[in-house]
């Protein structure tokens, strides 16, 4: 089916804003296979004209810089630097950011110095070379790629991990997919020096899924702080319809425009780490009771327990403002669980305000949950 004009500029709307976030970044990408790079061409193509800077790290050998100068000569701009260890003197950092003003990736290619198999350098001596790349060119994140999807936690697949989930790792014995010395270079050297880190799967797109899209690729690893649960701003609203835009795809949520979001705004509750918004909830007023609505999560920091945190603060706001009843509706049976979890409880759509009933379309297949906030 062809996307509508509305929705082809709503995941344009998505690009531009995390093209503009990152323009004039700078990213360290880890490629344990050299052969691995003819792969993310057309990622790297996307970011520089994005005016995001991209710096490379792989192992040394001769079909590496066979496959730089046959690039170079097919209008794709490399520029090889060899290193004999992982450290980054003041010299090689000039040279390379001055390539980096030319439009050209630099490519540092590294000696193995451990037995490597089926090409793949230690993962434990990439990662090495990577922070101090990024430490000394100032990049604030690191991009693994590997031949798996990330991060899986007995089976389950992990979008995104926090310093206290690792921390917890390294303590159970858990089965997970990313070795535990790996896990704890991350904890000590990533995050605590503020620098985030992605493990990605090889493969053309992951890289352009991951930094220009909500759903993600991999796996991030990053500390939550500073995370805030704030009113909605008017400059949130671009955010907003961007968050919002699956679950209005996919049914959960009624369609709302750009001017609806931002003529309630001060209806919105927003969930903020590090400033950038993960979720969301609008509350309504019907005089004695409040309706919790647009409960939206990113795909990567859902099962984090932020919807519950701002069903509990959307709550505690209406006890303060005297209300009598909290109510919620929902055509997800997962939210029906998280209503229930919350201390809901499923009540006839019929029983709710009736200036709520004028303007809703009973026909669609929601159940209704209330919250009795004073006795």
């Amino acid at each position: 089916m062809t996307a509508s004009i509305e929705e082809r500029m709503l995941e344009a709307l998505e690009l531009f804003q995390y093209s503009f976030r990152f323009r004039n970044e700078l990213f360290v990408v880890a490629c344990p296979c050299d052969s691995w790079l003819e792969r993310i061409h057309d990622d790297l193509r996307v970011l520089q004209s994005s005016h995001i800077s991209v710096v490379i790290l792989t192992p040394r050998s001769d079909n590496l810089s066979r496959a730089i100068e046959r690039c170079n000569q097919r209008g794709q701009r490399y520029a090889e630097f060899q290193r004999s260890d992982a450290e980054m003197d003041p010299e090689l950092i000039s040279r390379m950011l001055s390539r980096i003003k030319e439009d050209e990736v630099p490519v540092l290619s590294l000696p193995y110095t451990h037995e490597v198999k089926d090409d793949q350098i230690a993962m434990d001596n990439l990662l090495s070379g990577a922070l101090s790349c990024a430490e000394k060119l100032g990049a604030k994140k690191v991009f693994y790629l590997s031949t798996g999807e990330g991060l899986f936690v007995n089976g389950k697949f992990r979008s995104h991990v926090s310093l206290r989930d690792i921390a917890e790792l390294l303590e159970d014995e858990s089965d997970i997919t990313i070795p535990r010395d790996v896990l704890r270079f991350i904890h000590s050297n990533c995050i605590e020096n503020g620098i985030e880190f992605v493990v990605l799967p090889h493969t053309t797109g992951s890289l352009f899924q991951e930094i220009f899209t909500h759903q993600g690729k991999g796996t991030l690893f990053t500390d939550d702080y500073p995370n805030v649960i704030r009113p909605g701003r008017l400059s949130d609203v671009r955010a907003l319809i961007t968050l919002i835009k699956p679950y209005v795809a996919n049914g959960i949520i009624l369609p709302v425009t750009e001017d609806g979001i931002a003529g309630e705004i001060g209806q919105f509750f927003v969930y903020t780490i590090n400033e950038a918004i993960v979720a969301s909830v609008k509350i309504v007023d019907y005089g004695e009771q409040v309706e919790l609505a647009k409960f939206c999560t990113l795909p990567r920091f859902q099962g984090k327990g932020r919807a519950r945190q701002l069903a509990r603060k959307a709550l505690e706001r209406a006890a303060e403002d005297g209300k009598h009843m909290a109510f919620s509706l929902s055509t997800s049976p997962k939210m029906w669980d998280f209503f229930t979890s919350l201390g809901f409880e499923e009540t006839p759509r019929e029983e709710l305000p009736e200036a709520w009933q004028k303007q809703y379309d009973f026909s669609r297949p929601s159940k209704a949950f209330t919250y009795r906030l004073r006795t």
